[in-house]
């Protein structure tokens, strides 16, 4: 792969997969997590085929990227991708005839480079019967604006963040109906002889090339199979015809498709590290193909074993947990699969991030919404400092949503309730607009695996200096007594504290309120419920 400067060799490239999980064509945010498991770092991913139009479309619910919304929903799933080193491609696509009226704009006849339409033929998912009305054959003054969708597209994938873009041109859909002899039965300048069939396809190519550059576009091509009814007289030539006219581009790749060949997605679901896998020789997670096309957020989309996690289980039988070092999402995992089988350790809730639990404590009963709940774990509120002006960040998407398991509680870090509540450097806040829209991805992706979310709310109070204070104030506390110098938490700096204004009696219900509007502001970023902090010496022990 030509990429950039440089020319990269990929062994195991992520392939695009229609999931059918994009509700009203629009990528939600359970795709963050889908694509961040599958990431590696320096590894290529090629996201599932989005749709360059409205006429593009052919299955439910499947991505586009020719509105704003579109793009603006593609951002943090890409983001999520670049947090873990992974390079993003997005498969712009248009199906052509293999759609119906209902996929289409008012109603209307799909378009293509005929108007001969495709027999009955089973979905996707190997049990419903796909329907596909008569195409209409575009006319040869409406192809250029087909041309544009792409380039367009193209230009949106770059805006929402992706590397490059790789033209879907295979599996009998639209670019491909222009290729293939057995559709294409034009008599303009777009059918008939090789070089006549295969314009449309390299119009598209230099469209895009000429607008995000070269090295940011691939191209996929299946000249050997007849995907959708599209096969072709002599495969060999067309193939060979595509892959010289497409060398004087410089593209980043070719990506073929020969329909004899075996890969990994058809005999497992894998999201996590697959080259870790051959390495280890560790055994591929075997798939339901039933779940491939649900429209469930996690069922057959992010719910497959990981590898630690597989190999754990395989070790463990219902030994103690005790000498094994977890981290605490492999932890959850574990015990939401084995159950009461374990016996469960006592850990300290601070250094394990849980909230210590055995068998017999039924201590965290959540009684809240209408249900009795007591959840033996929980992942207990943890100072993470990476909020950069406090203001939560994509990255935590992926951090929240490793650790939320179905049904769990989770209780986001520390935030503060206003400026005055500021006491480590980039904590999260939640008292602004902006802060509380940049909480609300992180929450659908807890949200997205069942997890219950709780913010925990947080003032500092006299833990704090001059400078987290608005103007270079003092901290306010209950008290004006000065607090002494201790290590900080990395255990190295020091912590100088100044000393606090004590609050006038006056002007503590202006605090109380803060802690009131910012439980406003987490239900409207989607949280569940509100904890507030009273350990630690903070505002609220200061009182106590």
């Amino acid at each position: 792969m030509n990429y950039g400067n440089i020319t990269k060799h990929f062994k195991i490239v992520l392939a695009p997969l229609t999931r059918l999980r994009s509700y009203g064509n629009v990528p939600q945010p359970h795709a963050i997590l889908y694509y961040s498991q599958r990431t590696t770092k320096g590894g290529l991913l090629i996201a599932e085929a989005t749709g360059v139009s409205d006429t593009a479309q052919g299955y439910p619910d499947t991505p586009g990227i020719w509105t704003k919304e579109q793009v603006e929903a593609w951002k943090p799933i890409v983001d999520a991708v670049h947090a873990k080193g992974g390079i993003f491609f997005c498969q712009i696509w248009h199906v052509g005839r293999v759609s119906n009226y209902s996929y289409q704009p008012n109603g209307q006849a799909p378009i293509s480079s005929t108007d001969k339409p495709l027999t009955h033929q089973l979905q996707p998912n190997g049990v419903d019967v796909a329907e596909f009305a008569p195409p209409r054959r575009l006319r040869t003054e409406e192809i250029p604006r087909i041309v544009n969708d792409f380039k367009l597209a193209a230009i949106n994938a770059i805006e929402a963040g992706f590397d490059g873009v790789e033209i879907h041109g295979a599996h009998g859909y639209l670019i491909e109906q222009f290729l293939k002899d057995q559709v294409n039965d034009r008599t303009d300048a777009y059918g008939g002889s090789l070089e006549n069939r295969c314009r449309f396809a390299l119009e598209i190519v230099e469209a895009v090339s000429n607008a995000i550059g070269a090295d940011r576009v691939g191209i996929r091509l299946s000249p050997f199979a007849s995907y959708s009814q599209a096969g072709d007289s002599n495969p060999n030539a067309l193939g060979l015809y595509m892959a010289a006219a497409l060398n004087k581009y410089g593209l980043a790749y070719c990506h073929t498709v020969e329909p004899r060949m075996k890969t990994v997605g058809e005999k497992s679901e894998t999201p996590d590290n697959l080259p870790k896998r051959f390495e280890l020789n560790a055994p591929l997670n075997k798939y339901n193909r039933a779940t491939f096309y649900l429209p469930d957020p996690v069922v057959g989309y992010t719910d497959y074993p990981f590898l630690e996690t597989t190999a754990l289980l395989s070790n463990l039988g219902c030994r103690p947990f005790s000498s094994l070092l977890l981290s605490t999402f492999k932890f959850l995992h574990c015990i939401s699969l084995f159950g009461s089988c374990l016996h469960i350790p006592k850990f300290d809730c601070h250094t394990q991030g849980l909230i210590h639990a055995s068998k017999s404590l039924k201590a965290n009963v959540f009684t809240n919404f209408g249900y009795v709940n007591p959840f033996r774990i929980v992942l207990a509120p943890l100072t993470r400092m990476r909020s950069y002006d406090n203001i939560p960040r994509p990255h935590a998407i992926l951090y929240y949503s490793q650790r939320a398991t179905k049904g769990g509680l989770l209780i986001a870090e520390a935030s503060a309730v206003s400026e005055t509540g500021r006491g480590c450097p980039a904590t999260p806040d939640i008292w602004t607009k902006e802060q509380v829209e940049a909480w609300k991805p992180i929450v659908d992706a807890v949200h997205a695996k069942g997890g219950v979310f709780f913010c925990q709310i947080w003032h500092a109070g006299q833990i704090s200096n001059y400078s987290y204070q608005p103007n270079g104030q003092s901290p306010i506390s209950s008290t004006d007594k000065q607090l002494t110098f201790k290590v900080q938490k990395n255990g190295v700096d020091d912590c100088k504290y100044p000393p606090p204004r004590r609050l006038r009696a006056d002007e503590i219900p202006e605090i109380v309120n803060e802690f009131r509007v910012v439980a406003i502001n987490a239900i409207e970023a989607g949280m569940a419920i509100q904890k507030t902090n009273r350990t630690e010496n903070f505002f609220h022990f200061s009182f106590l």
